[in-house]
């Protein structure tokens, strides 16, 4: 047999010995099969429950998400599928009699409200907006539906726009979101044009009913912009509009309102003037009628997202972060002990109690268990799945994964989650990627390591890497110190906590010293950036979305009031501090093979960013790539750009650490 021949017929085996290989593990393009579930929502009766489905679809010139609604009954008897077509339909909304599910959708281009009946059948539009519906809510007797919308341009901005004589002055001119209603009539066909409830200089981000119908409680902040977030507070407006009347008025962040079911209080998330961007808040109360604030007890993380009250207005419901899981809480209103609701250790998400507050349904996940729809008990007991949406996924090994925890540099406990490579041998050693999260104040939660995510964990476990993805001192779901740890300290505290679990597991004899990777996303770009910058030790590197320099960064971000709110003053106070903590400002010591991606749209961590790395990296000689994701902003948000950001990380690091 010809040289060639041999070679051909060599190249073929191995071919078909890699495509059997793949057919049995997890790749980027099986983990883009997972299916999303949210917006759990109980009829009123308590015998179904509405929640939305969403998956990736990647056909010919298609790159989107398509969500649809979903219904199934609390015992999982039956489910199926309630919405049809090429359009999203999102936020399921039941009517008070339970005969409608309203919901959003951009069926007629823009996003309007449309309602179905329960048991099928064809959805009508019922608004007809000139810019689109945000949330909305039926008023409690059903015969008003409130909702939010962005103030339309004027006739005199539409003509400047198509004469292409639109400049506009920064930060002048804002749209502004109100909150408008329209009367419910679902045996009318005509579309009513929403009347304006809210009038004023302020942007309203959420509201809620009062029982009887006749106001509205709404948090609204100075302006659209985000950074503004700390301006948050909350008043009363009649439903029918008027007078607005003021409720907190408190320095800082107040937002979140919702009523009792009695209508005597409101609930709402307060900073209680402490606004820094790590968060710390209290569950607060406030009469209705206006008086004294009630601060309840503090939460174990001091971060709560309230929910809704308790059906005998005793307590209001929250959901919290603790360690890497996600739970249930219920928070009495009296102060005394706060209960939890869920115990399961994962991830609980869009949760909704039903109305005589007897069972909770949310959507719940963990390292191995795709998310499904879950129901249980308020006062305990086992969780009850009765969703299979994601039933479809292939049958493949897991990788063990497991929490495990550390001692950094000055005995502080850092704890994270470690995935094995799969068929995992005892006391050989593999490559270790050290994959650390954005944020700062992010977490890394249980969730599901084979899911559509940007570093695809179970795909790298199949190729032979461990992944460590550590939650250093500034993440969320340990307390407010912890979270508040890394103040004025990027890339020291931190840094010293994430390289104190590598050399933790190369003591273990489980991580190969000579073949170490690093990645992350956002200020896990930041932390990946000053990580290469401060060792030589990783072979590899991939930044994404990373804060590379904090100097221009600071001046170029949607969110102008970040790095000083962490940094503890402004770049014209703290310069040299801002230098100090900055990878562009030490790139010269960087030697690390480094892959940069960076959406293109990118408002929140400017494209230059990554620019400014790569450009350096290129002059410096260092191997370097740089991707670059059109129509991107913080992150891919198409299916394929996703899954190409998938791909590049294994390849990348298989080209660069796993052995010939």
């Amino acid at each position: 047999m010809k040289k060639s021949m041999v070679l051909g017929v060599f190249l073929l085996l191995v071919l078909s010995l890699s495509a059997v290989a793949d057919e049995d593990v997890w790749t980027p393009e099986k983990m883009m099969l997972e299916r999303s579930p949210g917006s759990t929502t109980f009829s009123p009766d308590g015998k179904w429950i509405a929640y939305t489905v969403r998956e990736a679809v990647m056909e010919e010139e298609k790159s989107e998400y398509l969500t649809h609604i979903w219904l199934s009954t609390v015992d999982g008897s039956r489910s199926f599928q309630l919405t049809q077509g090429d359009k999203s339909c999102s936020s399921p909304t039941w009517s008070p009699c339970g005969k409608w599910i309203a919901f959003s959708s951009r069926r007629s281009g823009k996003q309007n409200i449309w309602i179905i009946r329960p048991d099928g059948g064809e959805a009508r539009q019922l608004t007809d907006v000139k810019t689109s519906v945000g949330s909305f809510k039926f008023s409690p007797d059903g015969k008003w539906i409130a909702l939010l919308m962005t103030d339309p341009d004027t006739e005199e901005e539409e003509k400047a726009r198509k004469a292409r004589n639109d400049a506009r002055i920064v930060d002048t001119d804002f749209k502004y979101t109100h909150i408008y209603r329209f009367g419910f009539n679902p045996s009318c066909t005509d579309k009513p044009e929403p009347e304006r409830i809210t009038e004023g200089d302020f942007e309203v981000n959420g509201f809620d009913w009062a029982p009887d119908g006749g106001s509205i409680v709404f948090t609204h902040q100075n302006t659209p912009l985000i950074d503004d977030w700390r301006t948050a507070e909350i008043s009363l407006v009649p439903a029918e509009g008027g007078e607005i009347k003021p409720l907190v008025r408190n320095p800082g962040y107040d937002s979140g309102a919702v009523f009792s079911p009695d209508g005597k209080t409101i609930a709402f998330i307060s900073d209680r003037g402490k606004d820094h961007w790590a968060r710390h808040w209290r569950i607060c109360l406030v009469p209705a009628a206006g008086g004294d604030v009630t601060v309840l007890p503090e939460t174990r993380d001091s971060r709560p997202f309230l929910l809704e009250w308790a059906y005998d207005s005793n307590g209001v419901y929250y959901e919290e972060t603790q360690g890497t899981s996600t739970y249930l809480f219920l928070m009495p209103a009296d102060g005394s002990p706060l209960k939890r609701i869920t115990s399961s250790e994962g991830v609980t998400f869009d949760l909704d109690v039903s109305e005589d507050g007897s069972m909770v349904a949310f959507a719940w996940e963990d390292l191995e268990s795709p998310p499904e729809i879950y129901v249980s008990a308020v006062d305990g007991g086992d969780i009850v799945k009765i969703s299979n949406i994601n039933s479809h996924l292939p049958d493949l090994p897991f990788a063990k994964s497991e929490v495990i925890s550390w001692k950094s540099f000055d005995g502080l406990e850092i704890e994270g989650i470690l995935h094995y490579p799969l068929g995992y041998e005892e006391g050989k050693r593999y490559p270790l990627l050290l994959n650390v999260h954005g944020g700062p104040a992010g977490v890394y939660i249980r969730t599901f390591t084979a899911g559509s995510l940007l570093y695809p964990y179970q795909a790298f476990s199949a190729k032979g890497f461990f992944v460590l993805r550590p939650n250093p001192r500034g993440s969320s779901g340990y307390g407010w110190e912890f979270r508040f740890a890394n103040t004025s300290d990027w890339g020291y505290g931190d840094y010293k906590d994430v390289m104190a679990g590598v050399d933790y597991l190369i003591d273990k004899g489980l991580a190969d010293p000579d073949r170490l990777g690093v990645m992350g996303w956002s200020y896990g770009g930041f932390m990946t950036s000053w990580v290469i910058t401060q060792t030589d030790r990783f072979k590899a590197a991939a930044v994404g979305a990373g804060v590379t320099n904090l100097v221009s960064f600071t001046g170029t971000t949607d969110i102008v009031g970040f790095i000083p709110s962490y940094f503890e003053g402004e770049l014209w106070e703290r310069d040299e501090v801002y230098r100090q903590h900055s990878a562009m400002f030490q790139v010269g010591n960087a030697v690390t093979p480094t892959l940069i991606l960076h959406g293109e749209n990118d408002a929140r961590v400017p494209i230059g960013q990554g620019y400014e790395l790569y450009n350096a990296l290129k002059r410096k000689g260092v191997e370097v790539q740089m991707v670059v994701y059109p129509r991107t902003p913080h992150g891919p948000r198409e299916p394929k750009l996703l899954l190409d950001a998938m791909r590049r990380h294994v390849d990348w690091f298989s080209g660069r650490l796993l052995e010939n």
